[in-house]
């Protein structure tokens, strides 16, 4: 879906590979699902920022529970509920990477 947006998407499969590609490219912005194997989004986030304080995330979560809502947007971040329509998407990238 990110390629048919016009955005290069560099996929992998854990927080600790994510971390370690982040260390090696660099990024406008990254997509963080929330739920991952290995930690949570939100610490993969937090290991991210120490990289790179400035980075603009979006996390993409299932879960529609406040709670974990109220944790995303504490630590001041864009999220979307998946699924996920591509032109939300489109939208809610074009306006994190412009910001």
């Amino acid at each position: 879906m990110l390629k048919k947006l016009q955005f290069k998407a560099v996929p992998v499969t854990n927080g600790h590979e994510a971390v370690a590609t982040f260390r090696q490219q660099r990024f406008n912005g990254v997509i963080v699902e929330y739920e991952l194997t290995d930690m949570t989004g939100l610490e993969l986030v937090r290991r991210l920022r120490e990289i790179r304080p400035a980075i603009p995330i979006l996390v993409l979560t299932a879960y529609i529970d406040p709670a974990i809502q109220a944790l995303i947007k504490a630590e001041g971040l864009s999220f979307m509920t998946k699924p996920v329509m591509k032109h939300e998407l489109r939208d809610a990238l074009r306006s994190l990477v412009r910001n």
